[in-house]
Parts: C-alpha cells; sequence; structure tokens
C-alpha cells in the first residue's frame, strides 16, 4: 500500500472513530492528511508514534506490537488512545489558528 492510501485508510478511521473528526465537514479529512504525519513527528511520545504506525500503517495487532515492545496488549492500546488524543488535541488547535486567519 502506498504512503498516501495507509493516510487516507488512517484519516478514514479517525473520522468514523474520534468525535472530533465526525464533526468535520466532508472532505476536510483529506485536506489534513498532510499534517498527520508531521503531527505523529513532533507530538507524540516514541512509544506512541511507534503503537500508532505498526497499528494503523503497518497492520499490526496490538498482540504483535506488544511482542515487539516487551509489554502488554493493555499498554499498546493506552500508547494508541493516548497517542490519537494528543494528535487530536494537536488537530483542534490547528484548526482554531486557521479560523482566525
Amino acid at each position: 500500500m502506498r504512503f498516501n492510501e495507509e493516510m487516507d485508510k488512517y484519516a478514514h478511521h479517525l473520522a468514523a472513530n474520534r468525535p472530533f473528526f465526525k464533526d468535520c465537514k466532508k472532505g476536510a479529512t483529506k485536506k489534513i492528511l498532510p499534517i498527520i504525519h508531521d503531527i505523529m513527528d513532533e507530538q507524540l511520545t516514541e512509544k506512541q508514534k511507534f503503537c500508532v504506525d505498526m497499528y494503523y500503517f503497518r497492520n499490526c495487532n496490538s498482540s504483535q506490537i506488544a511482542k515487539i515492545l516487551g509489554t502488554s496488549r493493555a499498554n499498546v492500546t493506552k500508547h494508541i488512545r493516548r497517542g490519537l488524543t494528543r494528535m487530536e488535541k494537536s488537530m483542534r488547535c490547528l484548526l482554531l489558528v486557521s479560523d482566525d486567519d
């Protein structure tokens, strides 16, 4: 799968499963795709970034990720959930700033 397709898949997941992104106007998710990767790099801890990347972009399940990291599935789930929350907060901030322009 090409990177843009992976980002599109992730953006669709956000739109379907995260309250903030459900409220975005139709088509707005496509506009944020280039920003998602930057936010991951800048805002997530290394473990959050690794878990989100492995889960969404490399199609690993939480058990596989836990084995790689030598931790529990619960910790992997926690890293993914906190990473998504942190990304959501960053997106809210970006949208507030762009609305003021």
